[in-house]
């Protein structure tokens, strides 16, 4: 099959099939498009009809936001080489719906690469449907966006019936909560090397905001200095640990399986030991990711004062972010070995040594136990 070098994917499948198809139908997608895929989401949409086939807009739902976290975590796997991206210009809410707008794309959009190929994985019933359901595809992507005058076609179904059986689980008629959306939605970051986790937390905060989008970028001396939870204490501050919640819970579970993808391709260079330096690898939950958890200490009111050296913060300000952090004691109970930087650094790295030496004995003897007698 012919390769292409950006694609568009419609996805017609219902929201609660569609999490059981992500998988083969970016692992299809993958051996025809080769960089870009634009992903577009018309659930129930039906391309046998024959006729013109117009967008409409699509609420947003709960389920929407856990299968674009479905979609990226899929493809960090499946098709890492793709750059993959959700487009959401017909997703809107209700109140906007019924303001009298007539709909997504008065005029197709222009991509930041025209797409050579549109894909879909509308069900076809038999092979005598391929020719009517490609022509009302072209037409429907063409409708959408500014494609490539020779735009290809490719059907994927065929390759999903593995998990056609699944289509009625869950049932059509299930009830989609509603997402709760805000006024304004504001996110920061460094964004250094858009990956998958960057990409769920925009899709998602900007189907989270009715009017307003921002994002912060940190400029260069905030990026030397690697403070950035002065961008996380006034969203608390403002909005409560419940709402920070919210974005951790759909963030953190795709930082950890990039960490896992590192893991396995650092097992598969013949690494014996690989690092994971993670400041909230306790607080996420991914201790599961690893053998041992070393834990650094020092005493409250130096970590203060540091901070306050370092940073050019108030002294309260310094405080308030180490009461937003895991105690000391509450660390050293999930460790297995706990090192404090209170002393010179030449300390900590006597330290460090002994710790690491240590480690290489626990190493070989696990190897001696488990290595077959003779």
């Amino acid at each position: 099959m012919s390769m292409f070098s950006t694609g568009i994917l419609v996805l017609t499948s219902p929201l609660h099939v569609l999490p059981l198809r992500i998988a083969p139908v970016l692992t299809s997608a993958a051996q025809v498009v080769e960089r870009t895929l634009y992903v577009h989401l018309h659930p129930g949409l039906n391309l046998s009809t024959g006729g013109q086939v117009r967008p409409v807009y699509i609420p947003p739902v709960v389920d929407l936001c856990a299968l674009i976290s479905r979609l990226y975590s899929n493809a960090a796997d499946i098709c890492a080489h793709l750059d993959v991206r959700v487009l959401l210009s017909n997703v809107r809410a209700q109140s906007v719906v019924l303001s009298g707008s007539s709909g997504p794309f008065p005029t197709p959009q222009t991509l930041s690469h025209s797409p050579e190929v549109v894909l879909t994985d509308f069900p076809i019933q038999d092979s005598g449907q391929s020719s009517l359901v490609t022509q009302c595809l072209q037409k429907y992507a063409g409708h959408c966006y500014v494609c490539n005058p020779t735009l290809s076609s490719v059907l994927l179904y065929p390759r999903l019936k593995e998990v056609e059986e699944d289509d009625d689980r869950g049932g059509s008629g299930a009830q989609l909560k509603p997402l709760e959306t805000f006024s304004d939605v504001v996110v920061g970051g460094t964004f250094d090397r858009l990956h998958g986790a960057h990409k769920t937390l925009l899709n998602i905060s900007c189907l989270m905001a009715n009017r307003r989008f921002v994002i912060g970028v940190c400029d260069q001396e905030l990026l030397k200095k690697k403070v950035l939870k002065e961008l996380i204490e006034p969203y608390l501050k403002n909005h409560g640990i419940e709402r920070l919640r919210a974005l951790t819970d759909i963030v953190w579970p795709e930082i950890a399986l990039l960490v896992k993808k590192r893991i396995k391709q650092a097992k598969e260079q013949g690494k014996r030991v690989c690092v994971v330096d993670a400041a909230v690898l306790l607080e996420a939950g991914w201790t599961y990711l690893v053998h041992e958890v070393w834990v650094a200490t020092i005493p409250e009111e130096e970590a203060v004062k540091r901070i306050v050296q370092r940073d050019g913060v108030k002294e309260e300000d310094a405080l308030r972010r180490l009461k937003s952090q895991w105690p000391n004691a509450q660390l050293i109970e999930h460790a297995n070995v706990v090192l404090c930087t209170l002393w010179e650094p030449d300390v900590t790295q006597r330290q460090v040594l002994k710790a690491w030496n240590l480690l290489q004995q626990r190493i070989q003897k696990r190897q001696e136990e488990i290595r077959p007698s003779p």
